[in-house]
């Protein structure tokens, strides 16, 4: 018996080395962060959809308005919001020209759950044909935020994938969260070096209008509340020059409290089950060795020195290229957050992340923000 563990054990950690190796390369092919500034005269449109942001929309427009790139336009989306969130912004759009504010109009609603339907009332609307997308509960890291999407389309990217970061605290729980968010984005832009892209966060992305257009769009999921942006991804046309750029990342801040951690990760979770099987179950086996990897170090007391000394070597070589990876991960970012931290708390975040994957099998869908009363569609868009 002890030795299926221990053949089981060295395939684990076999096959995370090797999945480690893998995603490195793919970073590697991502290039490296340069200055974003640009002379091209190319034109972008902010599309935001908001509901009940009262709290964080105005850092959100005044962050907008100090971007060093300047030839953009920004289209709000009001959402229904039950908060102060339109008054802000409608007083904002008063004193700011490049700021224009709409509501979702009814026949969107009709036709797609969730934000989708204030994403496409905002497509209707906006001038130009590079879009680049954003919440309302987030803020561009920097001035230059604009400017980097603005010099992967000139550069020929018809799809740029960014990226959605937490804030950290000294919070136990909030560290977690904000480490998990640096583990997925690894896999997620890693992909994207080696040609296969299957994952990218709403809270900083952009695409053509061409894309769009010659993709199926919203409506093959028109019925889902989420996993929008990564179902959209999935449907570009291989010709579709799609691009990564770490750097053009947002900071939100991070769920309240486990339970709102729970309810969000539950979503975005419920949306993977519509993935290609060939992307679910490479994402599998990938989450599943890792929950593995440290599993195997209770074999060491039970096998030969040598067989221990193995083991113990490859969970070790293992650990020292994940580490690499998260370093090369925010190098490319541009964050000076060290990998050690997130490296530390890589099996906490993944086992409760595992944790909630498998609650989601049997927690009934919440409608957004936990409102047990909202009935219509546009309120369960959030994430």
């Amino acid at each position: 018996m002890i030795e299926w563990f221990v053949g089981i054990a060295l395939g684990v950690l076999g096959f995370q080395i090797l999945a480690q190796l893998i995603l490195l390369y793919g970073l590697k092919k991502i290039p490296t962060p340069t200055s974003s500034e640009s002379s091209t005269d190319l034109s972008l449109s902010v599309l935001v959809a908001v509901k009940n942001e009262e709290n964080t929309i105005e850092d959100l427009l005044r962050s907008l308005e100090e971007q060093v790139y300047d030839k953009f336009e920004v289209i709000l989306v009001d959402d229904g919001s039950t908060d102060r969130s339109y008054e802000i912004m409608e007083r904002w759009t008063k004193d700011h020209a490049r700021f224009k504010l709409i509501q979702t109009q009814e026949i969107h609603r009709s036709h797609f759950i969730g934000k989708k339907a204030a994403l496409m009332n905002a497509m209707e609307v906006a001038t130009f044909d590079h879009w680049v997308f954003t919440d309302g509960d987030c803020v561009p890291s920097d001035d230059q935020w604009l400017g980097r999407f603005a010099s992967a389309f000139t550069q020929g990217a018809e799809v740029v994938i960014g990226t959605g970061y937490y804030r950290s605290s000294d919070d136990g729980l909030h560290l977690i969260y904000a480490a998990q968010q640096v583990l997925t984005s690894m896999l997620y832009h890693s992909v994207v070096g080696l040609g296969k892209p299957y994952m990218c966060v709403g809270r900083s992305m952009a695409y053509t209008r061409q894309a769009f257009d010659r993709s199926e769009g919203f409506a093959p999921y028109s019925n889902l509340a989420t996993g929008s942006d990564d179902l959209l991804l999935q449907s570009f046309d291989s010709d579709t020059r799609i691009e990564s750029v770490p750097a053009a990342f947002t900071w939100s801040d991070p769920p309240a409290d486990l339970r709102t951690w729970v309810r969000q990760r539950s979503r975005h979770t419920g949306a993977s089950r519509y993935y290609p099987r060939s992307v679910l179950f490479a994402l599998t086996l990938y989450d599943v060795t890792v929950l593995l990897s440290p599993l195997c170090l209770l074999l060491l007391p039970l096998v030969s020195p040598v067989l221990a000394n193995g083991i113990l070597l490859l969970f070790v070589v293992r650990m020292l290229v994940l580490f690499t990876n998260l370093h090369e991960i925010l190098k490319l970012g541009g964050r000076a957050t060290s990998a050690s931290q997130v490296w530390l708390l890589e099996y906490p975040a993944s086992w409760m992340n595992a944790l909630i994957s498998v609650a989601t099998l049997w927690v009934k869908k919440k409608a957004w923000k936990g409102d047990p009363q909202a009935q219509t569609p546009s309120a369960t868009w959030r994430g």
